[in-house]
């Protein structure tokens, strides 16, 4: 699934450079809308492992969301931007919190 939505965003993304102006803004909402698709895909993800109490999952899980949002942010503009950088924001003290889970663990 994420294979297909990294696919789908390029797709997007490559589709602003070739499409006339006055369609772009069609192309890139649907990649901005697959960015915060990944976004909803990661934390689910997190909270399923957060309530299985599985340390290294949220770990992993953790920083594979602030890495996606990191890369959202640099392909966005504008509110896009701020938006995701805010969500990364939010995301770093995840990592703090699933590494003092994975020390407290071993």
């Amino acid at each position: 699934m994420l294979g297909l939505l990294c696919t789908a965003i390029i797709v997007c993304q490559g589709l602003t450079f070739i499409v006339p102006e006055n369609v772009k803004p069609v192309p890139d909402t649907c990649a901005y809308l697959l960015l915060i698709a990944g976004g909803v895909f990661f934390i689910y993800k997190l909270i399923r492992a957060y309530k299985g109490g599985l340390a290294y999952a949220q770990l992993f899980l953790s920083y594979a969301l602030v890495v996606w949002l990191t890369m959202a942010k640099y392909m966005s503009g504008g509110n896009w931007y701020n938006l995701f950088m805010t969500l990364e924001t939010i995301g770093i003290p995840l990592w703090y919190m699933s590494v003092r889970k994975v020390v407290k663990a071993e």
